[in-house]
């Protein structure tokens, strides 16, 4: 009862020559009665066979978090023989001296890890059924509050001592309980908690299907439109978003009253403000939801020309005079440069007014000091402005 117990430890080994092997162990820094190793009868031993199961005792309040442990064998041949001492449902030791050949033995040190390591196991199952349930994750913290792991099962290798569990992720189908369970892990041992989980009600549902049309032309079904769906609580239930040419589908919805709000309107149409409240009934069919949308009036547009040429030699035309263009609020909209043939054409603009400014001019030619003004008013024809420009000569 003063002596804490770790293990069971095995040696193992794949060389053949270990087969029948017996194995001398030693507690190195520590000695009895610290520390002593017992075989799987709780007799004292510091010998024992290839596989066979040992464990190491630690005086309890003893101040040892790791144990250096000595492991020594005759062997016949002189080949490289590797042994590893494992710690069943932990991790294997891991050695810390290299391998030392003396004639015909070897002997080489692990640090076992004695540290009071206990492990945790978390069995969820349905509070009506009994069934056990997967896919629950559990988070552990120590009692400073601090995350010592995320597990979603069992995990070993927990310093003994106090413990809050909170479970972060409840099995699909299932409310999650965020109730905090205190609980003692013991070193050598597993701390097993049985906790159930209430199953979500099921109840039947329906799919929503929404036809996006223009009001003009309702076989264009229309692409881009983007709908929020509440059921009659309020809380958003699902965002759909139409495809052109096609219907657009919501997730399975429980049956009952939804309202549909349109938050986004396909290009170049007007957002349909007015919201749909509809009840899925059924759930062999869809709930059909038509909404229409109006085309936006899109302004009318027009164009003007500039030809530029020498003003003693027409037939001349002139490439790279710069113009600005600006509207009747003197903001530019548009820059036109001529080209090898003398012509630059404006974008498409609207109808209204305009100011055009010369800004550049080729080598050897002034600029127009005048700004024109010009009136769009036609998409019929693009207006054509002639302009012969003078040298410094």
């Amino acid at each position: 009862e003063n002596y804490k117990k770790f293990g069971p430890f095995r040696i193992i080994s794949d060389s053949i020559f270990l087969k029948n092997a017996k194995f001398d162990l030693d507690l190195k820094d520590v000695h009895y009665p610290e520390a002593y190793i017992i075989d799987s009868c709780g007799k004292k031993t510091n010998e024992v066979e290839l596989c066979e199961e040992f464990y190491i005792l630690v005086k309890k309040h003893c101040k040892i978090d790791d144990l250096h442990l000595e492991v020594c064998v005759d062997v016949i041949y002189g080949c490289d023989i590797k042994v590893v001492v494992c710690n069943e449902g932990t991790k294997k030791s891991q050695a810390f001296i290299i391998i030392i050949l003396k004639r015909k033995r070897i002997c080489e040190c692990f640090c076992v890890d004695v540290t009071s390591k206990g492990c945790v196991e978390v069995i969820k199952y349905d509070d009506c059924c009994n069934e056990c349930l997967d896919g629950a994750m559990f988070a552990l913290y120590n009692c400073c509050g601090e995350l010592v792991a995320c597990f979603s099962e069992k995990i070993c290798g927990i310093t003994e001592g106090c413990y809050i569990l909170i479970e972060e992720k409840a099995p699909d189908g299932y409310f999650i309980d965020k109730t905090p369970i205190f609980i003692h892990v013991e070193s050598g041992k597993t701390t097993t908690l049985k906790i159930e989980n209430k199953r979500k009600p099921v109840y039947p549902t329906g799919v929503l299907r929404i036809t996006k049309y223009d009001s003009c032309c309702e076989s264009n079904l229309l692409g881009g439109a983007v709908f929020n769906v509440y059921d009659c609580c309020g809380k958003l239930v699902d965002t759909i978003t139409t495809e052109h040419g096609e219907h657009a589908y919501s997730c399975p919805l429980p049956t009952g009253i939804y309202k549909i709000v349109e938050t986004t309107a396909p290009e170049g149409y007007k957002l349909n403000l007015n919201p749909y409240l509809v009840e899925i009934v059924t759930t062999n069919n869809y709930t059909e939801v038509n909404v229409p949308n109006e085309k936006m009036k899109q302004p009318r547009k027009g164009q003007f020309k500039i030809h530029v040429s020498d003003e003693y030699c027409p037939c001349n035309t002139l490439c790279g005079f710069e113009f600005e263009v600006y509207n009747h609020n003197g903001t530019l909209v548009d820059t036109i440069v001529t080209d090898e043939h003398g012509n630059g054409t404006s974008e498409m603009l609207r109808f209204g007014n305009y100011r055009i400014v010369n800004t550049d001019a080729p080598n050897g030619y002034k600029l127009f000091g005048s700004p024109i003004f010009i009136t769009i008013h036609s998409d019929l024809y693009i207006s054509l402005f002639e302009l012969l420009a003078e040298t410094y000569n």
